[in-house]
């Protein structure tokens, strides 16, 4: 970079910034455990652009514990102006509601992460509607390898979200009702992943849905799960076996692929008789 006054001579050099993330005194609300020494965060005190969670805090009535932050409880953050969160190590559950109606929020992400679009390696449950409403969050998946469980209707409507895709050796072995319900998902890539049922309505009108990878594991297929994705057309499931046990009705509804690419891989009769209407390339 180079830096000049009018009529001098440029000289070139670098210019660092430094950011005190620093949690501010009194900007958060915790609940306490002191049988584990674990904290809560349960909500905040004033709204802003982002917050730096803690991943530590003292009890104002026990300061002789220090208590690890280990979760954002239920509701903490809802309907915040919020931007950006980064999360602690610490902190691996994600409550209900936590940012449920956070318009603004773009992005949820593990402090020092040098992309902020990467969801947090450390969470390993997202709560139901977590994130529901959050039009303008865009997050990937591929160091979410701890995350276990995808709540009801966690990113309902998140509009912005792009891509579903975890990387090989994830431990997520479910995902709930109405998880990604509306959004704006137009990949999916569960192959790496211990996935054994699909919720009702899981993914139901992802219209920009185009391609979709299943794990070997998988079982269940829920009613309406892929209802509307009218862009689906690459399907596949990892494997030979044949593991899916139950395809529900409308399950691919006016979707754009072979059935078979899902009825070679399931039981003999797995598949209600309207799993497939209206599915054809």
């Amino acid at each position: 970079m180079q830096f000049r006054e009018s009529g001098s001579t440029p000289v070139t050099g670098e210019v660092q910034y430094k950011v005190d993330r620093i949690p501010i005194d009194g900007l958060y609300t915790f609940s306490y455990n002191d049988a584990d020494e674990t904290a809560t965060i349960t909500g905040v005190t004033s709204q802003r652009d982002f917050y730096v969670l803690p991943s530590e805090t003292e009890n104002p009535e026990n300061d002789d514990i220090t208590y690890q932050v280990v979760a954002i409880g239920n509701g903490a953050f809802a309907g915040n102006r919020l931007i950006t969160a980064y999360l602690p190590t610490s902190v691996t559950a994600i409550g209900d509601n936590a940012f449920d109606g956070c318009v603004n929020l773009t992005s949820v992400t593990q402090v020092g992460s040098v992309d902020e679009a990467v969801f947090p390696a450390s969470v390993t449950s997202i709560g139901n509607y977590a994130f529901e409403g959050c039009g303008k969050l865009n997050v990937t998946f591929g160091a979410a390898k701890a995350l276990t469980t995808i709540g009801d209707n966690a990113f309902y409507g998140c509009t912005s979200l792009q891509d579903v895709g975890f990387a090989q050796g994830s431990a997520l072995s479910y995902i709930g009702k109405e998880a990604f319900m509306k959004s704006g998902v137009s990949v999916v890539d569960l192959a790496g992943t211990q996935v054994t049922e699909i919720g009702y309505s899981a993914f139901e009108g992802c219209m920009s849905l185009a391609k979709l990878t299943l794990p070997e594991t998988l079982s269940i297929i829920n009613i309406n799960a892929f209802y509307g994705c009218t862009s689906l057309s690459d399907v596949s499931v990892s494997g030979n076996a044949e593991n899916i046990t139950f395809i529900g009705s409308h399950a691919f509804y006016n979707c754009k692929f072979d059935s078979k690419a899902i009825t070679d891989h399931a039981v003999k009769g797995a598949d209600e008789s309207d799993a497939f209407l209206n599915c054809k390339p």
